[in-house]
């Protein structure tokens, strides 16, 4: 390979094309990581090159090219491997740069448009063939920001791109529209604040022609751009496993001497469509990641059948595609299909089983059991009665482990093991028996008699999480309400204990000493000291007696303030209660111990 450093503008003397292939990543620099620090790089040069003082190149990284297979006869033609985001934004600050220049002429400052014009050399070729007419343009970016590109090349000022463009927000909000903005707007404040418009505009274009300096090295074809393309990074904007991979995936579509735009266009440009929703990044503190890593890292649990290291998705998929002796397409295929699978998950009908479980799996934060859901939701011949009754086997292992207070921390095994023991089709008894089959505390599936024990003994409110508390009642409560009652919206919902936290005052420890503070504590983060209220109570009517006076219109109590908003079953219920202690918490803990049940049964009880 060659490697030489060159200026700026020696870099794109004469014809040439750099073009960045549909592999790669979108433009996704940002004001605040790369454009603000550039532009402040630039403006320091620029003032040291107009005071006449001596100023050192600045040098902003390294592009790695290839030659291009597909040559047009009277261009160098080039592929980038890796620096597509500095050329894109070398491209749009000079059209940005040559713009501005051009205003300055139209406001009476003619010196400028020399600079104007030696601009946009820099950007253009000549020479343009009818049939390829976007050669003109010595940068091409991948083709999802292609069209915003053009649009910004040829605006002329950004009103006028905004005019143009107002109905096309791919393009207005793009993110090469919004760096030809910013740029845009820094360089024509800059050189309305200089007392000297033309030595100004000369110095800023100097800088950038002769003192931004760029390392290029041209593989030759004697390198595989692939191993080089792993190796780096786009200045600021680390390279995701999701990009390593797509990379991969259309080299080798090059090595199969398969069409690759045409690949790219049927399999991979979903992804690239929403590109907003796969790039957000979900998660806490170190484990943040991409969603379309975090699919990734599912889908391909799901391939291998067993644990995928998260810090190793890229190798892992190399080696699955290396052994899987699937073909590139089919390879994109598989992608394709259950990305589709996985974005649907977030569109499922509300009201659907498959749809309660998501959300439920969602407040659990369980993601270890995703690559058999993804597996479940993508089968296309399960009957869809056989996928609720095996989400239902599901839910009730998961909620009543977490019930139970039993770990998690295996389940990244255990579900790998469930995909492995249900490999083909998918079928509810094959499940149903592998559940059933596990003894060992880290994958019981807990009997009733287990589950009783932690429902009515465990201190849920102490244990769970509060959303997690809130999921467990709300789930129960078609369970609870009777067949006459009315369904209730469920808006917002608040936890609260019956018997309140501050208990001194109201509710006395039984005078015979059958319970003490340690058992009084105890019991009031249970189940049965826990409902749903849809509006905060009034503090003082929280913390209050529960009752004052045995007419409910005129009861005063902590009971009849609950019950004048009840809307649920296991509200309601409170009429029965004239009084409030551990025997009543107990037997409303049985009550809703029965819901909890026929929520999340157990097979053969």
């Amino acid at each position: 390979m060659d490697a030489r450093i060159h200026d700026i503008g020696k870099l794109f003397q004469g014809q040439l094309r750099l073009v960045v292939p549909i592999y790669q990543r979108p433009y996704v620099w940002t004001e605040d990581k790369q454009w603000g620090p550039l532009w402040s790089d630039i403006q320091r040069l620029a003032g040291q090159v107009a005071a006449g003082n001596s100023a050192k190149p600045h040098f902003m990284g390294a592009v790695v090219v290839d030659v291009d297979p597909k040559p047009i006869g009277y261009l160098s033609c080039y592929i980038v491997v890796d620096g597509q985001q500095r050329l894109t934004t070398i491209q749009v600050f000079l059209e940005a740069m040559a713009d501005c220049f051009e205003h300055m002429c139209d406001s009476g400052c003619e010196e400028v448009r020399l600079f104007a014009e030696r601009s946009r050399s820099i950007t253009r070729n000549q020479f343009v063939t009818p049939e390829d007419k976007d050669g003109e343009f010595k940068v091409w970016p991948m083709n999802v920001d292609q069209a915003a590109f053009r649009a910004v090349m040829n605006s002329g000022s950004p009103q006028h791109f905004e005019d143009v463009h107002a109905g096309d927000p791919t393009i207005l909000e793009s993110r090469v529209a919004q760096a030809y903005a910013f740029f845009f707007g820094r360089i024509l404040d800059w050189l309305n604040s200089q007392p000297d418009v033309g030595l100004a505009a000369k110095s800023l274009y100097d800088v950038v022609d002769r003192y931004f300096q760029i390392v290029v090295i041209d593989l030759q074809n004697s390198v595989d751009p692939q191993l080089i393309f792993e190796t780096l990074n786009a200045r600021g904007t680390p390279l995701l496993p999701s990009d390593l991979i797509k990379n991969y995936l259309f080299h080798q579509a090059v090595l199969e001497q398969t069409d690759g735009a045409d690949l790219y266009a049927e399999y991979w440009q979903p992804f690239e469509d929403e590109y907003s929703y796969w790039s957000e990044t979900l998660g806490k503190g170190s484990g943040r990641r991409a969603r379309l890593d975090i699919f990734m890292h599912q889908y391909l649990t799901m391939k291998v059948r067993d644990d995928v290291q998260t810090g190793k998705l890229y190798l892992e998929y190399r080696d699955f595609a290396d052994k899987s002796g699937m073909t590139v397409t089919e390879q994109l295929a598989g992608l394709e299909r259950f990305g589709g699978v996985f974005r649907g998950l977030d569109h499922l009908d509300p009201s659907s089983r498959e749809a309660q479980f998501i959300q439920r799996l969602r407040v659990m934060e369980n993601n270890t059991v995703m690559p058999f859901v993804l597996a479940l939701m993508g089968d296309e011949w399960i009957l869809p009665e056989e996928r609720v009754q095996i989400i239902e086997y599901l839910e009730s292992f998961l909620m009543r482990r977490m019930i139970c207070h039993l770990t998690g921390k295996a389940y990244n095994r255990i579900f790998v093991d469930l995909i492995k023991a249900t490999d083909g089709r998918i079928k509810a008894d094959a499940v149903r028996d592998v559940l059933l089959g596990w003894t060992e505390e880290t994958n019981i599936w807990p009997d009733d008699a287990t589950f009783h024990a932690a429902w009515i003994g465990n201190q849920a409110y102490n244990w769970l999480a509060q959303s997690r508390v809130r999921m467990v009642l709300e789930a129960i409560e078609p369970f609870v309400r009777s067949n006459k009652a009315e369904k209730v919206v469920q808006e917002v919902l608040t936890i609260e204990h019956l018997m309140p936290q501050q208990w001194r005052t109201h509710y006395p420890l039984p005078a015979d000493g059958s319970i003490d503070e340690y058992e009084r504590e105890r019991v009031i983060n249970t189940f049965g000291n826990l409902t749903l209220i849809t509006q905060r109570l009034n503090p003082s009517l929280s913390n209050g007696p529960w009752s004052t006076d045995q007419d409910l219109e005129k009861d005063k109590g902590k009971r009849a303030e609950i019950l004048r908003h009840a809307g649920l079953g296991m509200t309601r219920m409170l009429v029965d209660y004239k009084t409030w202690d551990e025997k009543s918490i107990r037997k409303r803990g049985e009550t809703l111990f029965k819901a909890a049940v026929k929520a999340w049964p157990y097979p053969g009880a």
